[in-house]
């Protein structure tokens, strides 16, 4: 059986429980050291940080975790493995990285390619859909997107379409003409 909330309050001794949680939790994290320590490595206190992802009904409980009596500093956010995890697993800052990274390489490509009046539109879109759409799209697999999140993603897409096809909002040019003649699909 899973203890959650719920389960703690059933029991009518909610607080003696949570402690022994806490305490179990040490626990395994102490064995968790020890195991480092016999095999020979050593952990850095001062580059270990915890993220701690609490639940909504124990948002006054935070957990604290020390070695060797130093305790690590709690962080809100940190990078692991090319995503961004948060206490609240909110994917909005998650969402965010690539599309400052994809506009960043497209700045870089602006003056050589996208405004560059040598190029046709479909190389322009073609070097756009290899370099910048990859790196908008990288990891979206793992994502679990709300409506909010394909909106940002699929303005950013639309912006740098515009700005290849040097339309301007002034223009009034719908969405799905841009993307024609873009030969672009929509981000969904």
């Amino acid at each position: 059986m899973v203890l959650t909330a719920c389960n703690i309050k059933t029991f009518g001794f909610g607080s003696t429980i949570k402690a022994f949680i806490h305490i179990v939790k040490n626990i395994i994290f102490g064995v968790f050291i020890t195991v480092l320590l016999c095999a020979g490595l050593v952990v850095n206190v001062d580059k270990t940080e915890i993220l701690a992802q609490v639940s909504a009904a124990q948002t006054s409980v935070t957990p604290t975790f020390s070695i060797a009596g130093s305790n690590l500093n709690k962080v809100h956010q940190f990078s692991y493995l090319g995503s961004i995890l948060t206490e609240d697993c909110d994917l909005t800052n998650e969402i965010n990285h690539p599309i400052k990274l994809s506009a960043a390489a497209f700045g870089r490509l602006s003056q050589r390619v996208f405004f560059n009046h040598n190029l046709t539109v479909a190389t322009k879109v073609s070097v756009y859909h290899a370099i910048c759409l990859s790196i908008l799209l990288y990891g979206c697999e793992s994502w679990t997107l709300y409506r909010r999140h394909v909106k940002v993603l699929e303005a950013h897409h639309i912006k740098c379409l515009q700005s290849i096809l040097s339309v301007r909002w002034w223009h009034k040019v719908p969405h799905a003409e841009i993307r024609r003649k873009a030969y672009s699909e929509c981000i969904e």
